[in-house]
């Protein structure tokens, strides 16, 4: 685990900026904070007065989109932190989204309305009216029409230049879902009529529509418009094809499907499902490729970009990746709660958590087999090059596994992740240390297999050291989880910090209060650092030895206005 963001509710929604650099985390604690993704340091927090619904990033990352159900939606620059406009509706906001140039934001609420604004002035553009919630709303890929769902048992198309009405179409149920064709020519909504249904987008016309047993929880359109997929609580996720409106095949499962998607080419189609299981199929003929098992009902599965690894997310606890192509299992990342969501980030290096536990991880999976294929491809090179090939083959290997040494984990040929074997790797970390001497070598990654504790940066290819990372966080972060603590304390178990901050969870006075003197005897001569003692141990109501600490920065530098108000601050609450 890189690291964990913690709030003081369950997360609803988290996401990546979609250029990878920010993390983004919303909670029943009537907040969105936002996080630097490299470092896991906690950047600005987004307050509203009520839990947030939905949150969304600009296209380019500089602003970000809050829905609540205080009856707002809101906009937030990224790196400032500074609300930028408030769009109010008359009943909870349930989502929101940027058009495709980010130049206009949608948002929809329980009012019955959705809205249309001018991002840049935050004016009101448009409002699209519903006679009951409004469920979903959505641009069209090219930006110029709007696409709203509601529980009136209708979904209409808008125009965006004029805010007309340009159709509505009927179900016999609530509209759960809608979404437009590829290339916007066609519309798709699934309802709890249990049938989804296929319409001419300029005509309102009913081209198909498929049926099922139960409701209609999902629709998707493949990436080439050409087929359909509904996923349904009547136990099935079905494929159709959307010229002829046929059914190609039925996917079933023992329990509701919660989600269905395509992978990026179409050839395969993933569902998740109550029934415990993912389930990965082939397009074309139908036929169960593999199950992905849990302990709890899977509410979300997900491809990666190139669809070689899939990632699944249960009410066990867990979420889990697997390698598409075998199905085995790479790896597990838990929490203390039901993972309702997970995602990969852009460059598909990381994993994104989220979770009723209150905490969002951000998890690393790409750096291993990353590394050990650049450093293959390097040294495989440069041995072409030698006249002392046997040296640079049998060095080669030994590079190779460094990141498997490190870890005690290494990849296998079939990208399952296994145990490395104890008596082969102290023979090759005794080995290694003479591989130091060898100028030739990759020596920025042998020095950090090397390395150990405050020395050692996050992973070989970073500048950033552990101990600068863990110092970002504390200084930056108030919301400190006891696991992130413990973690850090086993990399740097002399931090004065984390001692510190370990004792604001002890249940043990005594173990508290040792952990307290531990880190106050270790505070370095740094009026940052000892101020930001002070604040934890004033959080912890030990006013005494929060007073200590202030004057310990002050001692470090007098003129620390930081210290000096946190100085008053403790008289005063000392007079109280």
């Amino acid at each position: 685990m890189i690291a964990s963001f913690a709030h003081q509710g369950s997360i609803r929604w988290a996401a990546f900026s979609p250029d990878g650099a920010r993390i983004a985390t919303a909670g029943w604690d009537k907040t969105v904070k936002l996080w630097d993704a490299t470092s896991g340091g906690w950047i600005p927090s987004f307050a509203h007065q009520d839990s947030i619904r939905w949150a969304a990033f600009s296209p380019d990352s500089a602003r970000i989109l809050t829905a609540s159900a205080d009856k707002t939606a809101k906009l937030w620059d990224t790196t400032s932190g500074k609300l930028v406009a408030s769009f109010a509706h008359q009943g909870a906001v349930n989502t929101g989204s940027f058009s495709p140039d980010g130049a206009r934001i949608l948002t929809a609420g329980a009012d019955t309305n959705a809205r249309l604004w001018d991002a840049a002035s935050a004016k009101l553009i448009a409002s699209f009216s519903h006679q009951s919630t409004v469920n979903a709303a959505a641009f069209s890929p090219d930006g110029a029409r709007i696409l709203t769902a509601g529980a009136d048992k209708t979904a209409k198309l808008w125009e965006v230049a004029s805010g007309n009405l340009v159709i509505s179409v009927d179900h016999q149920g609530t509209v759960n879902a809608a979404a437009f064709s590829p290339d916007g020519a066609r519309i798709l909504t699934g309802s709890a009529d249990k049938t989804a249904k296929l319409w001419d987008a300029v005509s309102g016309e009913l081209i198909a529509s498929f049926d099922h047993q139960d409701e209609v929880n999902a629709v998707v359109f493949s990436l080439d418009g050409g087929r359909i997929l509904t996923a349904s609580a009547d136990k099935t996720a079905k494929l159709w094809d959307v010229a002829s409106g046929k059914l190609i095949a039925s996917f079933a499962h023992e329990d509701r499907v919660h989600h269905a998607t395509f992978t990026s080419d179409g050839a395969r189609i993933l569902t998740a499902s109550a029934d415990k299981t993912a389930k990965l199929w082939d397009t074309v003929s139908g036929k169960l490729i593999t199950s992905f098992a849990h302990q709890g009902e899977v509410s979300y599965a997900a491809f990666d970009r190139d669809g070689a690894r899939i990632l699944t997310a249960g009410a066990d606890n867990i979420a889990k990746l697997w390698d598409a192509a075998s199905g085995r299992l790479i790896a597990s990342f838990d929490h203390q709660g039901t993972v309702r969501w997970a995602a990969f980030s852009p460059n598909g290096a990381w994993v994104l958590t989220a979770s009723w536990d209150k905490t969002a991880k951000l998890w690393n999976v790409g750096t291993p087999a990353e590394l050990a294929r650049q450093v293959k491809e390097s040294l495989d090179n440069t041995a072409r090059t030698r006249s002392s090939s046997s040296i640079g083959e049998f060095s080669a290997k030994q590079v190779e596994s460094l990141s498997a040494i490190a870890s005690g984990l290494e990849f296998s040929k079939d990208g399952a992740l296994t145990v490395f074997n104890e008596e082969r790797r102290l023979k090759l970390t005794k080995q290694l240390k003479d591989l130091t001497k060898d100028p030739r070598l990759e020596a920025r990654l042998v020095r950090w297999f090397l390395s150990t504790g405050s020395d050692r940066t996050i992973f070989p290819a970073s500048d950033v050291r552990v101990v600068e990372w863990v110092d970002n966080v504390l200084l930056t972060n108030p919301n400190l989880t006891e696991e992130w603590v413990r973690n850090a304390l086993v990399f740097l178990p002399d931090h004065p910090l984390l001692h510190i901050a370990l004792a604001g969870f002890q249940t043990n006075s005594n173990r508290a209060d040792f952990l307290r003197s531990f880190g106050l005897a270790r505070l370095p001569k740094n009026s940052v650092v000892c101020t930001r003692a002070g604040e934890m141990l004033l959080v912890q109501h030990r006013l005494d030895l929060a007073l200590s600490a202030i004057d310990k920065a002050l001692l470090a530098n007098p003129a620390d206005l930081r210290a000096h108000r946190l100085r008053l601050q403790i008289r005063d609450a000392m007079t109280r």
